[in-house]
């Protein structure tokens, strides 16, 4: 299980217990902030519940089934209270997708590596697009803490953007 997968699930849990199907639709609404694998939600739970970091208890809601409520234990907020901190100063490099492109850019033909670049710049412009358009229509839905990662994304996008317009000028004088 990823480092990030424990501590929004552990953070989740730290604003009170929760059902697996409630923390899956939690992490859902949040990973149009940030990208988050979220394909089974109670396999990494049952790991989490067997290293002593979450309970579990039974709870029925009038007529309804049963349902399994996790919340945190002690452990579960020291653990918590760790990887937040480890998350701050965590530098690693990210890796694009591109990258791996650039390092055998010798193999691509030029035209097609031109088109892909353009391409690259069309879809970054559409995803900063959607996303100021996201905050400017429902700001009031944001707070603080989705504002920054909104931002810090923006960032990333226009360095990107960037990037590429610095590389599609290094190419046209080649």
């Amino acid at each position: 299980m990823e480092p990030i997968q424990k501590l929004v699930i552990l953070g989740l849990l730290k604003e009170g217990p929760k059902h697996g199907y409630k923390i899956k639709s939690e992490i859902n609404k949040i990973s149009d902030i940030f990208a988050l694998d979220n394909k089974s939600i109670y396999y990494p739970l049952r790991i989490m519940e067997k290293q002593g970091l979450l309970a579990k208890t039974k709870d029925r809601l009038g007529k309804r089934p049963e349902k399994y409520v996790y919340r945190l234990t002690p452990q579960g907020e020291r653990q918590f209270q760790v990887l937040l901190n480890k998350s701050f100063l965590s530098i690693r490099r990210p890796t694009f997708d591109i990258d791996v492109a650039l390092f055998f850019l010798p193999y691509i033909k030029p035209q097609a590596f031109k088109h892909s670049l353009s391409l690259r710049e069309r879809v970054l412009k559409r995803i900063e697009k959607s996303m100021k358009s996201m905050v400017s229509a429902s700001a009031k839905k944001f707070n603080a803490r989705h504002l920054a990662i909104i931002q810090h994304n923006l960032d990333l996008i226009a360095t990107e953007i960037k990037f590429l317009n610095n590389l599609s000028n290094i190419l046209k004088k080649a």
